[in-house]
C-alpha cells in the first residue's frame, strides 16, 4: 500500500491556567492533532528535526575587519523543530 505523507509543525506552547495543567494542554494538542486529520489524512507520529542556518558569505570588507578582529562573522545556528507526521493512501 503507497502512502503520502505531510509534516506540520507543532504549536510553540500552549497558555493553561496552573489549576487546568497539563490535561487541558493535551486537549489543545489533541484539537490540533484532530483540525488536521482532515482529507484522509491520518496522525503516524511526532519527530523532531534539527534545521541548521548558514549565513550568507560575508562582503570583502566584513571578512577583512574579521580577519583583524574588528568584527564577528555570524556563525551557523542550528535550530530544533517538532513535527507531527500525517499520512493518507495514494
Amino acid at each position: 500500500m503507497a502512502y503520502e505523507y505531510k509534516c506540520v509543525p507543532t504549536p510553540t506552547g500552549f497558555s493553561v491556567s496552573s489549576q487546568e495543567g497539563e490535561a487541558k494542554a493535551a486537549q489543545g494538542f489533541a484539537k490540533f492533532i484532530t483540525q488536521n486529520c482532515n482529507d484522509g489524512w491520518e496522525f503516524v507520529s511526532m519527530g523532531q528535526i534539527t534545521v541548521t542556518t548558514v549565513p550568507e558569505p560575508p562582503g570583502c570588507l566584513p571578512a577583512l575587519l574579521a580577519m583583524i578582529g574588528l568584527v564577528k562573522l555570524q556563525t551557523a545556528t542550528d535550530t530544533p523543530y517538532n513535527m507531527l507526521v500525517f499520512r493518507r493512501q495514494k
